[in-house]
């Protein structure tokens, strides 16, 4: 039982005579229907403890029931003990984390946070904005808890480095990058899980097509990032929520996924990393060993675009729809084909994989080196996305391994190794072995 029990801070109860009570919030309301709650809610005031409330309901409502209407209150999580010293505002937050205020602040004194600018980003704004917040920054890794990295461009040798050794010393890791048109924060990277910095510049790395030619063709100065003093606060602002939700335990939202949000039109969102389970970093998957191919039956559930499919396009969609994502995504996007007449539905997702990309001319869209994919309804037509998940399995991509990214090797194939035979002008078969 509480000792001073108050309403979370992020509630507001409103008592409605002859009925109960409303507990109104951002997020709805809640209801507490009965007498007892009409004469106890306006009680729960932060000053009176629980013995104290229950006395003055004596002779309205026997102590017991009124002792259990309170432990109902507690234990739905609609009342809290009385943090003295605490802004409402900042406990309420809290509160609405499922984290206990107290502990939230102590965790933020507790842990230590270390910020780093990578390309030529001022670490500065983004250290005052912790401070501001009860964040002790240090210096010593030996402190740090969680290693912030502000940067304009993910891909940055430099940013790699550090994931890796924040990893290895098991600290957490978040990558920041608060310029350019679209904001990033995240994901947050910790030491024991699956799911690393190699992860994802892989997959920046396959939706920079362009820029891996360009960089092939000869090297030139990093364009200037666009930005406002303004939006790079603002930026600096939502990045210190993230630190601070992380410190104090809260389910942050971005373990394994990177928030964007673009300035231009105000859209947000967030793409989930896949991680690689035989990324030679945090893959955890056994070696792959020749194994037969077994096929077995299933049941057709869907027969209307003239094929036999075991899944209808809408369970299709609802599966792989988390591999599709412009930043960490097997699919960079689905987008409508405006010549679609409504009789056939095509979908684009993005360059052809299995293209390579050598000139100018390569880069031209066309059915040669970009993935489309066609149905009879929409629904259909995005389902096949463009056969970009098979293209990508099979096409020749840089492979994860240090020294570095970006280096292309080739990767190992299975080899079988087969009879075939030639025939002889003399009429008579030539046996022959072949890889």
């Amino acid at each position: 039982m509480l000792q001073i029990p108050i309403f979370k801070a992020y509630l507001h109860p409103v008592t409605i005579p002859g009925e109960g009570v409303l507990l109104l919030s951002e997020d709805g309301s809640k209801v507490l229907h009965g007498a007892v709650y009409e004469q106890l809610v306006p009680l729960v005031d932060g000053i009176r403890s629980s013995d104290d409330i229950v006395a003055a309901l004596a002779g309205i409502h026997e102590a017991a029931k009124a002792y259990y209407a309170l432990l109902m209150l507690e234990q739905k999580g609609y009342i809290a003990e009385q943090i003295p010293g605490l802004e409402p505002a900042v406990a309420g937050f809290w509160q609405g984390m499922g984290i206990d205020p107290r502990s939230a602040v102590e965790s933020l004194q507790r842990h230590g946070v270390r910020v780093f600018g990578v390309g030529g980003i001022d670490p500065s704004p983004m250290k005052r904005e912790l401070e501001a917040l009860g964040v002790g920054v240090v210096v010593d890794a030996g402190e740090s808890w969680l290693d912030l990295v502000i940067t304009s461009d993910y891909l940055h040798e430099e940013v790699a480095a550090m994931a890796a050794r924040a990893r290895s010393e098991g600290r957490m890791f978040l990558p920041f990058r608060p310029t350019g048109f679209e904001l990033w924060i995240g994901p947050v990277f910790k030491p024991d899980a699956a799911g690393c910095i190699e992860c994802l510049r892989h997959k920046l790395e396959r939706h920079r097509l362009v820029h891996r030619f360009a960089k092939t063709h000869g090297t030139s100065a990093a364009p200037v990032q666009p930005g406002l003093a303004v939006s790079l606060n603002a930026a600096y602002a939502l990045a210190a929520v993230e630190v601070v939700k992380v410190l104090a335990g809260a389910d942050s939202g971005l373990d394994g996924k990177l928030f964007s949000l673009d300035l231009r039109n105000w859209t947000s969102r967030t793409h989930a990393l896949c991680a690689n389970p035989h990324c030679p970093t945090c893959g955890t998957a056994p070696a792959k060993s020749m194994e037969p191919l077994l096929l077995s039956q299933k049941k057709v559930t869907f027969i209307q675009d003239g094929g036999h499919r075991t899944l209808p396009p809408e369970a299709t969609l609802e599966k792989y729809d988390r591999f599709v994502s412009p930043v960490t995504g097997v699919v960079s996007a689905l987008v409508k084909l405006p010549q679609s007449n409504g009789i056939v539905h095509v979908y684009l997702a993005g360059h052809n994989a299995a293209v390579k990309l050598e000139h100018l001319d390569d880069l031209k869209i066309g059915l040669r080196n970009a993935s489309a994919g066609k149905g009879a309804s929409e629904t259909q037509a995005k389902a096949r996305y463009g056969g970009a998940h098979y293209r990508r399995r099979t096409a020749f991509l840089p492979c994860y391994g240090r020294a570095g990214f970006g280096q292309r090797v080739q990767r190992s194939k299975y080899r079988c190794q087969a009879a075939w035979r030639v025939p002889l002008p003399n009429g008579e078969d030539q046996a022959k072995d072949q890889h």
